[in-house]
Parts: structure tokens; sequence; C-alpha cells
């Protein structure tokens, strides 16, 4: 795939937050990718700087929710490709911010708001909160989302700050052509659902599409 042979016909999907679930999640998840011999694909909506995963894995897909104003694009992509990633995922699937239900029945949000609920989830696991968040913290500061624009993003615990997911519906199939001329290496589209949607993609010039929609967790319909 791309020139690259893997071991398996499988590979690990761009997942957010994976430095909140287990310590350094995204290092260790690009490590066991190398180890197994398949692609994996850090997610922009990760907490650990980018560069830091292409450091210990020069195999490591990145996937990019980009927005929609050409100057912000421009510095992702410029970042992406000087960080070593030979391969670019963007998500087209969620134009807007979904409805999550669950998320609201647990109340969970990103970033985490700070409640009596929260820390009582927390100080329950006391693996979890001493062995990922405390050695988090204390090791790296508190965690920022650090991937979804070229400048550090929002922390990952806050009590007034709001993720804007807005500018991601302005992104169309021009702002697709210009990526592909700014991008050297493989281009892969992902969340494609429309046979006419992949006939664009593949006219624009993409080298491979990720049929998906989130899991339908994003938007189901």
């Amino acid at each position: 795939l791309f020139g690259e042979t893997y071991a398996a016909p499988i590979g690990i999907a761009p997942m957010g937050l994976s430095a909140l679930t287990s310590y350094r999640g995204d290092i260790v998840l690009a490590q066991a990718a190398d180890e197994a011999r398949v692609p994996m694909i850090m997610s922009g909506s990760s907490l650990i700087p980018l560069e830091e995963v292409a450091k210990v894995s020069g195999n490591a897909w990145f996937q990019a929710y980009l927005p929609g104003q050409l100057p912000q694009i421009k510095a992702l992509i410029a970042r992406v490709a000087l960080a070593g990633f030979k391969t670019l995922v963007i998500t087209v699937d969620t134009p807007t911010q979904a409805n999550r239900e669950n998320n609201v029945r647990t109340g969970f949000s990103t970033p985490l708001r700070p409640t009596l609920r929260l820390a009582w989830d927390g100080l329950s696991r006391p693996s979890w909160l001493l062995g990922t968040f405390a050695r988090t913290l204390v090791r790296h500061g508190m965690p920022h989302f650090e991937n979804n624009y070229a400048t550090r993003g929002a922390p990952i615990l806050s009590s007034n700050v709001v993720r804007d997911f807005s500018d991601r519906g302005h992104f169309t199939w021009e702002h697709l052509k210009l990526i592909r001329s700014l991008w050297q290496g493989p281009l892969v589209i992902k969340g494609v659902l429309s046979k006419a949607d992949a006939a664009m993609a593949c006219r624009v010039g993409v080298d491979g599409i990720i049929v998906s929609n989130h899991g339908g967790r994003q938007l189901d319909g």
C-alpha cells in the first residue's frame, strides 16, 4: 500500500485523546504498529505534538480536520510535512459537532469540565489517576489539543474554554485541490460514503479513500 508492505490488511484508525486513556498513548500506538508492521494513523484530535510521534515512528500517517481558511490550512500542511509524515489523511465527514447523547448523559465533553462527578471518576480509578493523568501532568504539564491547527489548541481540562468546530463546515473541493497541490506524498480522504464523492476525489487526485461514517457516532444520518 503506497509502496509499503504490511503484515496484515488492517491498521490502527485515528483515535483522538489516546493519551488520555494511557500514558503517551499516541506514541505507544505508533510503536506497537511498527512492531506489528501495520499502518497507524495519528489523530488530529490528539494530545501529543505530532512532531513527537514522528520522531519515534517514520511510518505513522497523520489525520487532520482542516479548517476552511487558507492560511490555517497551508500552515498545518507545512507543519505536518516538516515533521516528516509521508501520508496525509483528511477527514471530511464532520462539518459540524455531533449531538452525542451518550456523552451528555455521562457528562463527558472536550475540554473536560471540572465537576464533582469527574473528580470521583478519577479518584475511583487510582491506577489511571496516578499512572496516566498525574504522570502526564508531572512530566509534560496539562495536555492540550496539539494538532488541530499549526498552533497549540485548547487544554483538555477547562471550566470555560470551548472548542470551535464551525470552521470545518467551510471545507470544499477547492480546498482539497489546493491540498493536493501542496502535499507531495500519498493523500487519503476519510469519511466518504457517496459514489459521486469518491469519483470526485479521484478526479482531484487523491491516492486513497477510507469509507467511513465515524462509526455512526458523529453524524449517523
